[in-house]
């Protein structure tokens, strides 16, 4: 979709890291200080951006209480990052189940870690959103938009947005809620106005969803006049 990755090195001890992060302190005391002989300390990080680099979807130090260097990246098709490089921490973060969680001696090992920075942070998995079924009213009818179907797979909605993307408009009520209202316009027989309506949900995590909703506005063709 465009998004940015990138690695690196930092000394900063306020690094902003989003999302459920891998890592979320500098070092092994959050202070980016040196335990180790090689000076400059620095730990590794892995960050996610919007394509014009305007929102930092994800980010999260890699690394413990000596220097650490990703080398390298890759991405896979399900927004998994591959990161590895090489670390001279003993104690760098490492995972139950992983091939070797130890430090093995010399001035130097290495790491791989696989990362899934999904927009709105780290394991979090995006909301369902639900505009409701596609609806046929008549002119000046009460319309009722419902979203209570959205629902999130670990976690909760936490913000909903109903915006107008079509048609006439219309005066939208609860327009940040759940359930929105608005009052049909008026149509001439025989014919239909079609609006739409987008749905956009936020998760407790920020990641975003959207769905999309018609509605088609009709009035039937007045029954011709006979005469006797």
């Amino acid at each position: 979709n465009g998004d940015v990755v990138v690695s690196g090195e930092t000394t900063s001890a306020d690094l902003p890291t989003t999302g459920i992060g891998a890592d979320i302190g500098c070092g092994s005391d959050g202070q980016c200080d040196a335990t180790g002989p090689y000076t400059p300390f620095e730990d590794g990080f892995v960050a996610r951006l919007s394509a014009d680099l305007s929102e930092l979807h994800y980010c999260s130090y890699l690394g413990g209480s000596d220097e650490d260097r990703p080398l390298v990246l890759a991405l896979d098709d399900n927004d998994q990052i591959y990161v590895a490089g090489f670390t001279r921490s003993v104690d760098f973060p490492t995972t139950p189940g992983a091939f070797d969680n130890s430090y093995n001696g010399g001035t130097s090992d290495a790491f791989v870690s696989l990362i899934d920075a999904v927009p709105g942070g780290g394991n979090n998995h995006p909301p369902v959103a639900d505009a409701g079924a596609d609806q046929r009213v008549g002119p000046l009818k009460g319309v009722t938009l419902d979203a209570t179907g959205s629902s999130d797979p670990d976690g909760s909605v936490v913000s909903f947005r109903w915006t107008q993307i079509h048609g006439a408009k219309v005066n939208l009520t609860n327009a940040n809620e759940a359930v929105a209202h608005f009052r049909a316009p008026f149509v001439r027989p025989g014919t239909t106005r079609v609006l739409a309506f987008e749905l956009r949900v936020t998760d407790d995590q920020g990641a975003e969803a959207s769905d999309y909703t018609r509605i088609d506005v009709t009035r039937e063709s007045s029954p011709e006049s006979t005469r006797p």
